[in-house]
């Protein structure tokens, strides 16, 4: 077997002193090293459990990205995405499991690539772009979808 081969070990674990989550977490772990791939956490709604967030990790137990789910397993809320660094890649906001809000992406650096917004999925609002060095390259304006102004 190949070290880099990742094989499934699934352990359930009591969160009783995290009132947030419901029952349990699900840890999936890179083997042979033991370290976490993926987490999930447990939330009920009308008397099912749905996974109600998400953490995945890359394989020198950085986190990789973190997010949240509704109860129709749809992405919803702030979800983050970071480099094998550790430093934020980008930062995204959903609702039904469409980008809906403020999306902002980063070069390795640390400095913003861009910001924008959007609307159900659609680019909605202002948009800046930034060259590496964090100096703006572009401004742009959508309206549902539809660039209406750029500078």
């Amino acid at each position: 077997m190949k070290k880099y081969l990742s094989i499934a070990i699934l352990v359930m674990i009591s969160l009783s002193a995290c009132n947030k989550y419901e029952r349990s977490e699900v840890v999936l772990y890179y083997l042979p090293d033991s370290i976490p791939q993926m987490k999930v956490y447990y939330k009920k709604h009308g008397g099912k459990e749905y996974i109600a967030k998400e953490d995945r990790f890359f394989r020198n137990g950085q986190i990789m990205q973190s997010g949240y789910y509704d109860e129709k397993h749809r992405k919803t809320g702030k979800w983050i995405t970071y480099f094998a660094d550790g430093k934020i890649q980008r930062i995204e906001h959903y609702k039904e499991d469409m980008k809906d809000g403020k999306y902002v992406e980063y070069y390795k650096t640390g400095k913003k690539m861009y910001e924008a917004n959007y609307k159900m999925g659609l680019p909605d609002g202002k948009w800046i772009i930034y060259n590496s060095d964090g100096k703006v390259i572009s401004k742009l304006t959508y309206e549902n979808g539809k660039l209406i102004s750029e500078k």
